[in-house]
């Protein structure tokens, strides 16, 4: 809903800021007194080329600010989400248009964005009626939405099955192309994976064979120096024959010496046994040594082998991995891959079938959707047409034109476009090509009535829906209006006085003049006020006393229709 509308500078506004609320919010002025001039406002802030010459004389700028409540209007946080702008907490929204000579700056909640942006947002929020263009009518996408909202719970149901199958359908198509896309780079893939693979599990290695191969090396690559100082240390501690005392021999005689002497001295038992367990732990060590050399062999081609495996291990770690660890995960990944390649054609096939079920399924379910669309496009051609021609256009012709689309869409099969014309004998014709907008107005008027308790804009603004009436067709405009304005915020500029009565805010705009300069300027009016109005717009330049009481019938008339309505 519209909450505020500040203008300044613009055209003949100097200085203009209106607040609105929910219901009817009427606009009633001279000719000539600026009524257009705040819908263009509205327009130019909303996304519509600004021209230059629209910046009041004299200033160096125009600015347009509106400030709308979205609580509970779907798809603009979404929107505001894909712009990275920040909702505000209270759900208001921002949008602002200041406009300088040769540019314009755009802004939504305080930061500058394309015009794109802004257009794209004012969709969800708002749809101006009358001359200008800013109109969802105009727009034939926008046909099959409405005929759907009007068609109700059984065919929103419907479209939603439609929807979700071909989402499904689609993903299936995309998936089957990707996979279908490039079948020489697939095999590609297949015979690389295949080789990596098959590299790193004939090479048969395992955790830590790497580390213990190492070890392997390093001893093979020093068995002589190894062989030689045990050899030299085993002689030391056992000796040989060119060795008459070794270091055990030595050990064995000072036993031999000292254990007689521990039975005339006993404090010699401690050296006595301090020696003799030397003498026990360094045999033990020598037939360690001695066991040890014995294993020692000068194998060379061993040797070559076990470089030749560390050389193996070193080619498959720079190519697939710094570790054993890090080879075998990749070994796996890439078997999984290759599986997932190999066994593609079988899924090809499978997504083929998929997608032939899919498609019979979607058929079925669009032909559906397709037979309720019919029922419910006679039943908005007739609601149309009755409502069109109360609204003063009784020969005019309404028709919703149904063609089976080329292909699949998520919205089904079904391409929806609105065709009017406004006498006899002329032929039937596309919305955007009626050129008066107060036929557009009382048309999309006649819609919004019929949509009035599951239309999802909730701001709508007519300009010119009087253009051509009077009398009975505009009281019975007046009343639609009214209608409309339970269930959405609606604004109207008018000058006749059955559209003005039914008001629920009405605003008076002027046109005054100060030092040579002309100036627009608004009024919200307050009861006594709205009579005035009301006779001057019954009365025109001559008002009598029958005219002020004839204004105040008509208030009371419309205060009572209104009663009615709520």
């Amino acid at each position: 809903m519209l909450l505020e509308l500040s203008i300044s500078d613009f055209a003949l506004i100097d200085s203009l800021s209106i607040s609105l609320s929910g219901g009817l919010n009427i606009l009633t002025g001279e000719t000539g007194a600026g009524k257009s001039i705040i819908i263009d406002a509205v327009n130019i802030v909303l996304g519509e080329r600004a021209e230059k010459d629209i910046i009041r004389t004299g200033a160096d700028r125009a600015v347009i600010e509106t400030l709308f409540d979205c609580t509970g209007i779907e798809g603009v946080t979404e929107l505001l989400s894909q712009m990275e702008i920040d909702p505000e907490d209270d759900g208001r929204l921002y949008l602002s248009r200041e406009i300088k000579s040769g540019r314009s700056i755009s802004r939504i909640n305080g930061r500058a964005v394309p015009l794109s942006c802004i257009k794209e947002i004012s969709k969800l929020l708002i749809d101006i009626h009358g001359q200008h263009q800013h109109q969802s009518l105009l727009d034939t996408r926008n046909h099959l939405e409405i005929l759907d909202q009007f068609g109700g719970h059984d065919i929103l149901e419907q479209r939603k099955k439609v929807e979700q199958l071909y989402r499904e359908l689609d993903r299936c198509r995309r998936l089957l192309e990707s996979m279908t896309r490039d079948e020489m780079e697939r095999q590609r893939n297949i015979d690389l994976l295949t080789y990596q693979t098959q590299e790193i599990e004939q090479a048969g290695i395992r955790i830590g064979e790497d580390e213990e191969l190492g070890r392997v090396k390093q001893i093979m690559a020093n068995a002589e120096k190894i062989y030689q100082a045990l050899a030299l240390s085993y002689q030391i501690l056992y000796g040989g024959d060119s060795q008459p005392v070794t270091v055990i021999d030595g050990l064995d005689q000072i036993i031999s010496l000292v254990g007689p002497l521990t039975k005339i001295d006993p404090s010699l038992e401690e050296f006595y046994n301090s020696v003799d367990s030397s003498c026990m732990l360094l045999k033990e060590v020598s037939r360690d040594i001695r066991n040890y050399i014995d294993r020692i062999e000068f194998d060379k081609e061993e040797l070559e082998r076990v470089e030749e495996r560390l050389d193996l291990l070193n080619r498959l770690k720079r190519k697939y991995g710094n570790t054993i660890e890090e080879i075998l995960e990749y070994r796996d990944e890439k078997a999984a891959e290759l599986d997932r390649l190999v066994n593609s054609e079988q899924e090809m096939k499978g997504l083929a079938d998929r997608i032939e079920r899919l498609e019979a399924e979607l058929k079925k379910e669009c032909d559906l959707l397709s037979s309720l669309r019919e029922n419910a496009c006679r039943l908005l051609e007739d609601n149309i047409l009755h409502r069109i021609r109360k609204l003063g256009m009784e020969k005019a012709d309404f028709k919703v034109k149904k063609d089976k689309a080329d292909s699949f869409t998520a919205r089904g099969t079904d391409d929806v476009e609105f065709l009017f014309s406004a006498n006899p004998g002329e032929p039937l014709k596309p919305l955007s090509k009626i050129i008066s907008g107060g036929e557009m107005s009382r048309i999309m008027l006649a819609i919004k009535t019929s949509l009035a308790h599951t239309d999802k804009i909730r701001t709508l603004i007519f300009d010119e829906i009087d253009a051509g009436i009077s009398g009975r067709t505009a009281q019975v405009v007046a009343q639609q209006l009214a209608e409309v304005s339970r269930k959405h915020q609606v604004i109207c500029v008018t000058h006749l006085p059955q559209i003005a009565s039914m008001a629920d805010r009405h605003y008076l705009i002027k046109k005054d003049e100060n030092n040579g300069h002309t100036f627009t300027t608004l009024e919200m009016l307050d009861t006594n006020a709205r009579v005035e109005e009301m006779a001057r717009l019954l009365g025109g330049a001559k008002v009598t006393g029958v005219t002020y009481e004839h204004a105040r019938e008509m208030l009371d008339m419309s205060d009572s229709f209104k009663k009615h309505l709520d």
